[in-house]
């Protein structure tokens, strides 16, 4: 059984038990909350459900911690002309 989430612009793929890094998220550590849209659910008689049929479906997750990416260093090379 998984689902299909939409949460911070990207899709995931989730199935119970997995553990994700995603776009912040508002709360504090320990707190649950609930992820984004549902986008489609295969259910455990290999079903794939979309559409309207998940007016309902819900993903909850648990903030395990708060954390930032590498840092990132852009540099730009500007060719010396020479006349």
């Amino acid at each position: 059984m998984y689902a299909v989430i939409e949460t911070g612009g990207k899709q995931y793929r989730v199935a119970p038990g997995d553990v994700l890094q995603v776009e912040t998220l508002t709360g504090d550590v320990g707190a649950e909350v609930e992820l984004g849209r549902v986008l489609a659910v295969m259910n455990d008689s290999n079903e794939l459900v979309t559409g309207a049929a998940l007016a309902d479906a819900r993903v909850k997750a648990t903030i395990s911690r708060h954390g930032r990416g590498d840092k990132v260093i852009v540099f730009k090379f500007k060719r010396k002309k020479t006349i």
